[in-house]
């Protein structure tokens, strides 16, 4: 695996070989562990057409062992491909999908740390205003 994984990032493989590798050596995890764990960060900022591929190899794992963790914004669930395919809807429609959004209160203590940490001699009352604009337009982002 530390081979295929320093010749991706030489540069040497393809995305498309490397999307086979990549599936090929997940399959063999399957094979010496009794669950394997897969964390997918951000799907959402994947193109339509690059979620509907991996979600296809992903559909080629083992489901018994497999543990996926993805995350991303929900509108990741409402593409074209994934009304189309019903394999992959009924596939999804087994998931536990658990939403997490950020208070107003954590936006705030957010920026207010950050505008300390950057802001040296940002005045308060602008530091307040872009606080405020901000937290208000973040709708749990």
């Amino acid at each position: 695996m530390e081979k295929a994984y320093d010749r991706r990032f030489k540069g040497v493989m393809s995305i498309e070989s490397d999307r086979t590798l990549w599936i090929s050596l997940l399959t063999d995890c399957f094979t010496q562990f009794s669950t394997v764990f897969i964390v997918i960060d951000a799907f959402d900022e994947c193109s339509n057409d690059e979620r509907s591929k991996l979600i296809r190899d992903l559909q080629q794992l083992p489901v018994p062992k497999a543990r996926l963790f993805m995350t991303g914004r929900t509108h990741m669930l409402d593409t074209r491909n994934l009304h189309k395919d019903n394999h992959m809807r009924n596939w999804l429609q087994e998931a536990s999908v658990l939403e997490i959004s950020a208070t107003q209160e954590d936006v705030e203590m957010y920026l207010r740390q950050e505008l300390e940490r950057r802001g040296e001699g940002c005045r308060k009352d602008l530091s307040d205003c872009i606080m405020n604009a901000i937290s208000a337009s973040a709708h749990g982002q």
